[in-house]
């Protein structure tokens, strides 16, 4: 290779943004990993991870239980974090649902990267992530929207600790989001003792109110620092995730079938709602699954 060519690379080196991709995960759902490595492996491309890491919110000895080889090309960027490299001690009254949103602020804190991108263990990429099209600009296209189906006493707290007006989030107010590494930093050191004062606030003393969420958090601690979204993201809603929870399945159990459409850059369902899907519905899935990821 001629030092014109050497040179032509190098610069394109510099020039491809990488993202760190972070899954907080416990026992029960390790074994979820290996479809989400799967699906990484197929749809991700592996340029722009720099590292996937592994966060063991659980027994911590859960990368115990984890096959490095489910990563195919990516198994050498696989990283492992637990409680003590994150120093910190959970409350033992806290579940871990909201222990895990904790884990996902600390460690997108230690992140490199300019971004990381936040995922559940459930959390499959179920087409080409068109990195190009979601980052422009070195900004995730994500959008903003109301703040409408957050809980009122979340967005009330909020709304009065950062003195802002609490009216708008980030898009899409779950899971995949991108944090910026250095602006959730930023947000932990702004907020005195923070992670006692997070799980102090994910849980209230009796009665039990939620007055923090992870990603309200962080959408209200953008509006305090930067008085907008546009400074770290852009108002195109590029990205299309199709989540499910327990209580869609319920009221709407056709939802289900939204999971097989070809639109969707992410697919999950949560553990909760596969005890109201029929037998018949989760063998599908469980076919799915396997055909698409094997």
């Amino acid at each position: 290779m001629d030092c014109k060519s050497l040179c032509q690379n190098n610069a394109r080196a510099i020039q491809i943004m990488k993202v760190d991709l972070i899954t907080v995960v416990y026992d029960a759902e390790v074994y979820l990993l290996e479809f989400q490595a799967k699906s990484i492996a197929k749809y991700f491309p592996s340029e722009h991870i720099n590292n996937i890491i592994i966060v063991d919110n659980g027994s911590q000895h859960c990368e115990d239980n984890i096959n490095l080889d489910w990563y195919k090309q990516n198994k050498n960027k696989v990283v492992f974090q637990n409680h003590k490299e994150l120093e910190v001690k959970m409350y033992e009254h806290l579940d871990g649902w909201r222990t895990q949103q904790l884990c996902k602020l600390l460690s997108a804190a230690t992140s490199q990267m300019p971004y990381s991108i936040i995922l559940d263990a459930k959390t499959f990429f179920a087409r080409p992530f068109e990195f190009d099209k979601i980052i422009l600009d070195n900004k995730p296209q994500t959008g903003w929207k109301s703040t409408d189906g957050i809980d009122k006493n979340i967005i009330d707290f909020l709304s009065k600790y950062f003195q802002i007006d609490f009216s708008m989030q980030l898009e899409p107010g779950g899971i995949p989001t991108f944090l910026h590494s250095e602006t959730v930093r930023q947000l932990i050191d702004y907020i005195p003792n923070f992670k006692t004062w997070f799980q102090d606030h994910v849980c209230t003393p009796p009665p039990h109110k939620t007055l923090v969420l992870e990603f309200a958090l962080y959408s209200a601690f953008l509006l305090k620092k930067y008085k907008n979204f546009t400074t770290l993201y852009g108002n195109q809603y590029n990205i299309m995730p199709m989540n499910i929870a327990d209580w869609e399945i319920q009221r709407t159990p056709s939802k289900f079938n939204d999971l097989f459409l070809d639109k969707w850059d992410t697919i999950s369902i949560k553990e909760e709602a596969k005890k109201y899907c029929s037998t018949e519905q989760l063998e599908k899935w469980k076919q799915f699954l396997y055909e698409k990821y094997n």
